[in-house]
């Protein structure tokens, strides 16, 4: 008994075998009501006799339920008939047998010319899109990076090969000796002190807030800058607390500096230009950071007292607190970038923008 039925399954697999060989290499074949191509025109059946033909270069479907003879494709329904076989018929490789037919592999073909009209028809003069992809999500490609660098810089920089250098030797300051400056900021004192010293010297910016939007005709946010730094001060223990930001009216004010003046009255930005430690401005801003730094008492105290000591006891703290903020910022833009001059540069001209409009 046993015998009799390793005799039968072994018959079994050598007829599954011997139909699923005859059907690769188009010897036998289901009826021709079965076997269809598929073509713009629509579904044709294919007259088998039995075997598919040989050297024709067509992809065979089998058809899994009736559908029309013919089933032509209009211009509106073409991106889904690429995209996708018609609902009616189903290829070769969902049969238990091999997915070689014909003279190539099932549906090579066809995956061939499904993903040649599936490609974007660019307009005319613009640039292909090189948006690959990773993880069935779509991932920027380096010239899409600089494409996108390209089109937010609006800064002219007639200056680049000078302004790439200093760059460089900006970045290196800032990992060498700023960055280790910074750390130790950042470990010594706690968060709540970093906190109450950002306050302090950002209370001591009320003249540069004040005087700048008086000269935007901005008079309502002059006399909001006029109540924060009266309440700061008093209040807040000298700025050291901010309990401007509890008064709904008061927090979220829009700081006011020189360069953003220039900007309202219609000044253009001029060249694009890389300060030694201070970084990126524009021509017109470097003027209006001159203009900062003249309306700013700190530097009052430092002319007044015309003291070493006392320019480093009154500017050490401020430094090492706009180089903590401002490091911070940098690391963000520069993170994962191609290049990071043109990262910066992008993001620069973007802050600026921003800045005019508020």
């Amino acid at each position: 008994m046993k015998k009799l039925s390793i005799i039968a399954v072994l018959l079994g697999a050598f007829l599954f075998a011997d139909g699923c060989g005859a059907l690769a290499s188009g010897s036998v074949v289901p009826d021709e009501s079965v076997i269809v191509t598929v073509s713009k025109n629509g579904i044709t059946p294919v007259a088998t006799k039995g075997r598919l033909p040989k050297k024709t270069g067509e992809t065979y479907f089998l058809r899994t339920e009736p559908t029309p003879a013919s089933q032509p494709v209009t211009p509106s329904t073409r991106h889904l008939a690429a995209s996708k076989s018609p609902p009616a018929v189903s290829e070769h490789r969902n049969s238990p047998c091999s997915q070689k037919i014909s003279n190539g592999t099932l549906g090579q073909k066809r995956d061939a010319s499904v993903a040649q009209q599936n490609q974007p028809v660019e307009e005319s003069g613009s640039r292909p899109k090189t948006t690959a992809k990773h993880d069935g999500k779509s991932v920027k490609t380096a010239d899409d990076d600089l494409d996108e660098y390209a089109n937010t810089a609006t800064i002219a920089d007639p200056l680049e090969p000078v302004n790439r250098v200093t760059f460089w030797v900006n970045d290196k300051i800032y990992t060498f000796l700023l960055r280790p400056i910074s750390k130790t900021y950042e470990k010594v004192l706690p968060s709540r002190v970093r906190n109450g010293v950002y306050n302090v010297f950002d209370n001591l910016e009320f003249p540069v807030r004040f005087v700048n939007d008086s000269l935007q005709f901005k008079f309502n946010r002059a006399g909001q800058e006029t109540e924060k730094f009266l309440i700061n001060s008093t209040a807040g223990v000298g700025g050291f607390i901010k309990l401007s930001d509890r008064f709904p009216s008061l927090a979220g004010v829009p700081a006011a500096e020189t360069g953003q003046t220039f900007a309202k009255w219609g000044i253009p930005h001029g060249p694009y230009i890389i300060i030694p430690v201070l970084g990126p401005r524009s021509l017109r801003d470097t003027v209006g950071l001159a203009g900062d730094y003249a309306l700013y008492p700190v530097t009052w105290v430092s002319i007044y007292f015309s003291s070493y000591s006392w320019t480093l006891a009154f500017s050490t703290p401020d430094t090492v607190r706009n180089t903590h903020e401002k490091l911070g910022t940098y690391d963000a833009i520069t993170r994962n970038t191609l290049d990071p001059y043109l990262a910066v540069r992008s993001a620069y001209a973007q802050s600026r923008k921003q800045a005019a409009q508020k």
